[in-house]
């Protein structure tokens, strides 16, 4: 007797419920290609059980060796971090490693598409490519920090 056939959800059934019911996919134009994907912003939930929240990719970011340069490991957590992000993000064409049909590798987005992908799924960009983290052109001021 199969999962379906005894009523017992599968791996598919949770995923399938997840996107369809809080995070539809939205196409978007990437602005070096000049043409739409599919994505989907990864939820709370994906953020909190890869431990680190969109804000805090910054500042994880600039967190340094003595010299100034990121650690062996931070490098590593962070190409890992950005794997699982893209992979999570992309819907159509798929990502992956080995590439099969309809499915591309992540080495072939343009590194202006990979840097506006992750702002994108991380909340700093808007699907229209207006950037979310400016307001009239300038930097946003964030309560409680000084105004120059």
């Amino acid at each position: 007797m199969s999962e379906s056939e005894n009523n017992m959800a599968t791996a598919a059934d949770f995923k399938a419920a997840r996107e369809l019911k809080c995070n539809p996919a939205e196409r978007v134009a990437l602005p070096g290609l000049g043409k739409a994907v599919l994505l989907r912003r990864p939820t709370p939930e994906w953020f909190m059980f890869h431990q680190i929240v969109p804000a805090a990719l910054a500042a994880r970011a600039s967190r340094r060796a003595p010299d100034g340069k990121a650690t062996q490991e931070e490098s590593i957590a962070s190409i890992a971090f950005i794997h699982d992000l893209l992979i999570e993000t992309f819907v159509a064409p798929r990502l992956s490693l080995s590439p099969g049909p309809g499915e591309i590798s992540p080495d072939l987005i343009d590194d202006g598409d990979l840097k506006f992908v992750i702002d994108w799924a991380t909340g700093a960009a808007s699907s229209d490519g207006t950037r979310l983290d400016t307001f009239r052109g300038k930097p946003a001021v964030s309560p409680g920090s000084e105004r120059g």
